[in-house]
Parts: C-alpha cells; sequence; structure tokens
C-alpha cells in the first residue's frame, strides 16, 4: 500500500512509452517540415508560369509588372557562364515577414533563402510594381527585387555546373561574391563601402561584409581577368587580393582604370 503523503511516480515502462511517443512527433514534425521546404506549391494559391520561371506566391500575382521584374532579372542572369536557359527557377513568393520567417528558419532576416540541393527560393515580402523586396532588420533593409532573384539563381546554376558537394565546399567569399557581382547590387552603399576599405576600415554589418566579397570577386573578373571557372576551381590569398584591392581604389581614377 502506498504511504499517505508519497509521490506518485510512472512505472518506467510508461515513461519510455511517453518519451517515444514524444520523440516520434518531434520526428514527424521535422519530415513534414523537410517535405514542406521541397514541395511548398500546396501552400500558394497562386502561379504563374513564364519563360524559365515558375511563379508561387501567397497572394495574387500582378502579372505584367512581374514579368517587367523576371525580364530584369534573367538580363543580369544571361551574363554569366554559368545561365542555362532551360532551367526552370522556382520562386516562392511570400506577402509578410512572418510567412518568410516559417520559410527561412534562422535566415528570417535575409532578403531570401534557396535551400541547398531543393534549390526552391523563397522570397520575403516585396513590391513587383517597384522592383524591390524587404528584409525585416532596421538597416540595409531593401534591395531590387530582380537583383536578389539574380542572386538567388545563380547559386541554384552554380550547384547545377559543380554539383552539390563541390559547391558546398567553395567558400563563402566566392559564392556570396559572385552572386552578388552578376546582380550588380549591394544593400551596402558601395562608394561609402570603397571608402571604408580604402582606408582600412570596417563596418561591423553583414551587408558590408557581402560588398567586400563583391568588390573582391570583381577584381578578380575585372582586372585581374580570371574566368569564372577559375575563380571557383582555383584556390586565392585573400589576404593578399584585399590588400590589392585597396591599392587600386586609393590609386587616381585614370590610374586605376
Amino acid at each position: 500500500m502506498t504511504s499517505v503523503g508519497a509521490p506518485l511516480q510512472l512505472p518506467a515502462s510508461r515513461w519510455r512509452r511517453r518519451l517515444n511517443i514524444v520523440g516520434a512527433l518531434v520526428l514527424a514534425a521535422a519530415v513534414l517540415y523537410v517535405l514542406l521546404l521541397a514541395f511548398p506549391a500546396p501552400l500558394f494559391r497562386y502561379r504563374m508560369d513564364y519563360r524559365q520561371f515558375r511563379v508561387y506566391a501567397t497572394r495574387p500575382i500582378e502579372e505584367a509588372r512581374l514579368r517587367v521584374v523576371l525580364d530584369r532579372a534573367e538580363a543580369l542572369l544571361v551574363r554569366s557562364p554559368l545561365h542555362d536557359p532551360a532551367r526552370i527557377h522556382r520562386l516562392y513568393f511570400l506577402g509578410s515577414f512572418r510567412q518568410f520567417a516559417f520559410f527561412a528558419r534562422g535566415n528570417h532576416r535575409a532578403f531570401a533563402v534557396n535551400n541547398v540541393g531543393i534549390r526552391n527560393v523563397f522570397l520575403s515580402r516585396s513590391d513587383w510594381a517597384s522592383d524591390s523586396i524587404f528584409a525585416n532588420r532596421p538597416s540595409y533593409n531593401r534591395r531590387s527585387l530582380s537583383a536578389v532573384l539574380a542572386h538567388e539563381m545563380i547559386h541554384t546554376l552554380m550547384e547545377k555546373r559543380y554539383g552539390l558537394l563541390t559547391n558546398w565546399r567553395v567558400p563563402t567569399w566566392k559564392r556570396e561574391g559572385y552572386a552578388d557581382y552578376l546582380a550588380q547590387e549591394s544593400s551596402f552603399e558601395v562608394d561609402h563601402g570603397r571608402e571604408l576599405i580604402r582606408q582600412g576600415s570596417e563596418d561591423p554589418s553583414p551587408a558590408f561584409l557581402y560588398l567586400r566579397y563583391r568588390l573582391v570577386v570583381a577584381y578578380l573578373l575585372d582586372t585581374k581577368g580570371v574566368s569564372v571557372e577559375e575563380l571557383v576551381t582555383q584556390e586565392f590569398d585573400v589576404a593578399a587580393l584585399e590588400r590589392e584591392l585597396r591599392e587600386q581604389l586609393s590609386r587616381p581614377a585614370a590610374e586605376a582604370n
């Protein structure tokens, strides 16, 4: 007989069953989430197919305006030797920061995410009429939607060209620098960033870091004549490249050109 006031304890077997149930539920939720990342179309009410773009949205699609944005993105993309006109790009437009956060997880402050291996592009809140996209952060929070699309789609094309493992091993400064180089845009103001680099100064924002990546890649491709293939496959001394870039930015414009 159990004494009065003694704590009730569940048998160990019942605890194990409960833990197994909780574990199974967590696993099922994780599997369901991965499936939604891979096959999110049922969550998006609206769809448009245009050229090499398959567009999904949670709000009605303004087709004429969005086509203009997609044409601009493609015009940026065709500049790359990695461009593949047969590749279908799946683009998912979210109508709010909260919706975007569900798909972006830890990257919910970004403009867009492009999941490795799956290559569905999820985009934060955007305005098709002004070709703008917004990030849920206090600064450096607006970019051209067409530029962000080009940035994300070149990630898809790099993975297609070099394979999942090789592309994953490419240093971040190359992947992100080339993507912003192709997009011809950064969220950090370019002239201010160049001046900081020239002075050897820093800015703590990730936006400045991405601009540095872009300028180093531009220096390799435009000044040193490195090809995209060489950029991806060869090793470089990044510190030496940044010193050379700083020296170039410190020279008078006519001499630098």
